[in-house]
């Protein structure tokens, strides 16, 4: 499929460089698709490469229906 492309095969690459050559090509495939974000969450790269300071902006709100019919439940930090 590369070579269809016109892009060069991925050989000889180590596991570290395998995944991150992945991740480029999945940046650009994806770029309008919202994938990045949840690919950057899933491997813990989010702060790093989106230059993010406080762990509770990675968080997402708990929907407020689910908060109030559940009154043990509490919304993530920094978001109430």
């Amino acid at each position: 499929m590369r070579t269809r492309a016109g892009i060069k095969p991925l050989q000889g690459l180590g596991a570290t460089a395998l995944i991150q050559a992945i991740a480029e090509e999945n940046r650009v495939e994806f770029a309008l698709e919202n994938h990045r974000w949840y690919d950057l969450l899933r491997t813990g790269h989010a702060q790093q490469v989106l230059n993010i300071s406080s762990v509770n902006r990675l968080l997402l709100p708990i929907p407020f229906a689910q908060v109030s019919i559940d009154p043990d439940l509490q919304q993530n930090p920094g978001l109430d």
